[in-house]
This record gives C-alpha cells, sequence and structure tokens, in this order.
C-alpha cells in the first residue's frame, strides 16, 4: 500500500498582474500570481500590431523558484528577449501543475514595447532671458506620465529653497505642442535670482529623459522706476532735449508729446520708441530725440514716458504737463 498520493485534477490558475491590458512596457517584466506550484511553464509573447517583429512569438521558460505558488513580481529572464520598439504585443503564461493538470492564464493584449524616451523641444524660455511669471512652452514627442521642471539657483539675489521643483500640469503631459504652461503657482522664486532650467520627462513605458539646461535665466518682478524727467511741468523750451534716469535696462520705452493748449498741432501726438543704449540703466542726458518729429512752435504739450523692463513688468507712467514749445524769436 502507497501512502500519501495526492489525486489532483483541478488545473491551476494563473493570473498575469502586470503588464495590463493597453499598457506600455521598456522590457520584458511580467509579474503573476499561481494559486498552487507548478512543475513546468511558459511566457508566451506574441506580435500583434505595429512595427514588425521576425522573432514573434517569443517563449520563456520558467523554473525553479518562479513556479511556486504565490505572486511573483518582475520576473525577467534570464537571457530575456529582444523585442521590437513600436510593436504591439499580447502575453500569456501555460504552465503544468504537479498533478500534471495544464492551464493558460488569461491573454494580456495591446502591449506596446517602447525603449525609446519622450523628445521635447522648449520654444519659451530661451536662455538669458528675463520672465517675471513662470510660463513655459514646448513640444512633446509623446504623451508623459510624468514631467516636471526643476529650477536652480546659480546667481542674484540668494534663494535659500533651491532647488525648485514643479510638478507638470496633467494637459501639459500629452503629446504635442503646448503653449504657455502656467507653473507660477507653484513656484516660490526670489525677485532678482539667477536661475538654471531643466526638464525631467517619464512616459508610459517608464523611459526617462531630460532636457538640456537653461542658463542665466533671471527671475524679476519688480517694475522699473523711471525718474529726473526733464523738461519738467510748467516750463518753456526751445528745444526738444529730453532727460531722464532709469532705475534698470529698460525692454521698451516710449515719449508721447500731446498737445494740450496753445497753437493747433494737426500731427500730434507725436511718439517715439527708443532703442539700444537710450534702455541702459542709469541717467541719460540732453537726448535730442525730435528731430523726425518735429514739434510745433506755439504748441502746450504733455509729456509721457512710457517703460517697461526686460521681463515685462510696466514703469509707473511718467506725465509732465504744460510744457510750451516756443522757438520764436
Amino acid at each position: 500500500v502507497t501512502d500519501n498520493v495526492t489525486f489532483d485534477n483541478t488545473p491551476p490558475v494563473i493570473t498575469i498582474l502586470s503588464p495590463t491590458n493597453s499598457s506600455s512596457v521598456n522590457e520584458a517584466r511580467v509579474s503573476y500570481a499561481l494559486d498552487e506550484a507548478l512543475s513546468e511553464a511558459e511566457l508566451i509573447i506574441e506580435r500583434t500590431g505595429g512595427n514588425d517583429d521576425s522573432g514573434s512569438p517569443l517563449t520563456i521558460p520558467i523554473s525553479g523558484e518562479n513556479l511556486t505558488a504565490g505572486e511573483h513580481s518582475d520576473f525577467v529572464s534570464s537571457n530575456p528577449p529582444e523585442l521590437v520598439h513600436g510593436a504591439i504585443y499580447q502575453i500569456s503564461m501555460n504552465g503544468i501543475d504537479l498533478g500534471g493538470n495544464r492551464a493558460s492564464s488569461e491573454v494580456v493584449s495591446e502591449v506596446e514595447f517602447d525603449e525609446i524616451g519622450p523628445e521635447i523641444t522648449i520654444s519659451s524660455p530661451a536662455s538669458g532671458m528675463f520672465f517675471n511669471s513662470l510660463l513655459v512652452s514646448y513640444v512633446l514627442s509623446e504623451p508623459l506620465s510624468d514631467g516636471r521642471v526643476v529650477l536652480e539657483w546659480t546667481g542674484g539675489e540668494p534663494d535659500s529653497k533651491s532647488p525648485h521643483e514643479i510638478k507638470l500640469p496633467d494637459e501639459g503631459k500629452t503629446s504635442g505642442e503646448h503653449l504657455n504652461v502656467s507653473l507660477e503657482n507653484q513656484s516660490n522664486l526670489v525677485d532678482g535670482a539667477i536661475y538654471s532650467l531643466r526638464f525631467y520627462l517619464s512616459d508610459a513605458a517608464s523611459n526617462e529623459s531630460q532636457s538640456g539646461t537653461l542658463k542665466k535665466l533671471s527671475y524679476d518682478v519688480s517694475k522699473p522706476v523711471i525718474s529726473q524727467a526733464y523738461p519738467v511741468s510748467d516750463t518753456y523750451v526751445n528745444n526738444a532735449i529730453v532727460s531722464y534716469t532709469s532705475s534698470e535696462t529698460l525692454g521698451i520705452m516710449s515719449i508721447i508729446w500731446e498737445q494740450v493748449g496753445g497753437d493747433a498741432d494737426p500731427a500730434s501726438p507725436h511718439t517715439i520708441e527708443l532703442a539700444g543704449e537710450d534702455l541702459n540703466s542709469g541717467r541719460h542726458e540732453n537726448l535730442a530725440l525730435w528731430e523726425s518729429v518735429p514739434l510745433n512752435s506755439g504748441t502746450i504739450y504733455s509729456m509721457t514716458i512710457r517703460a517697461s523692463d526686460l521681463a515685462g513688468n510696466e514703469a509707473d507712467g511718467v506725465i509732465m504737463n504744460n510744457i510750451t514749445y516756443d522757438v520764436d524769436n
């Protein structure tokens, strides 16, 4: 008489836990569960779409401790198969238990093999820019599972909280073009500090990549100050010379002369846009700006100076009233 003989005619239950249907992977890594020990098993990976794979179907034997009952996480063959980037596969698992009963798992379908990290093309900001709000524009080659921007202090006013790590919003992680994605509410940058910026990206298959580093990004939320403007209100002038002081380098500056009284000036208002060295910070004396836009003798003008800095912060307008232009003898 033979003791301890177990009669088993119930097939094992094999469950593939990951990958799941319609997922992306960058290697043949499989997690599965067995309700009982197996004597042998194999994974079957078969191309069903996407790029061609001349090696399909692929059979991967499973042995040893990977056949015990229970969950098996992240099984990778010691001789992993060479899958094809851009191919779509289905995955199943066959096994035989110790009683010789055969079973197969359910088929996991539409699994994309993706071994190339996401690519990003950044259009804004650019190295050397000034900015007063953290808006980024870029193009993504594929959807992201995770994306973040890291700003690191490199100069200017000290920033004890550097580096700043900011996650991209969900709407900023789809493939294609993204314009002016606002990260302002998530940042805590220091006015006057200079930063470097880099994107860190991960796709659905866990491929990681990063952008190049943008350098010398100056964060500026302080408006410029235009002071010591000449001519001043309630004066008579016989020339079109203008003087002023700017607290910082400007991106835009215009001076507008507009008739407010006296003889008629049908060409009013007169506007000139400053450029080049006239936009530098500091004192600017005796600029003859109006040679090409002559004022009218006998007319009373207001003079308005409007300016904004390189980050787009607008200065308070400077207005001088009742300036009489008189060149008559």
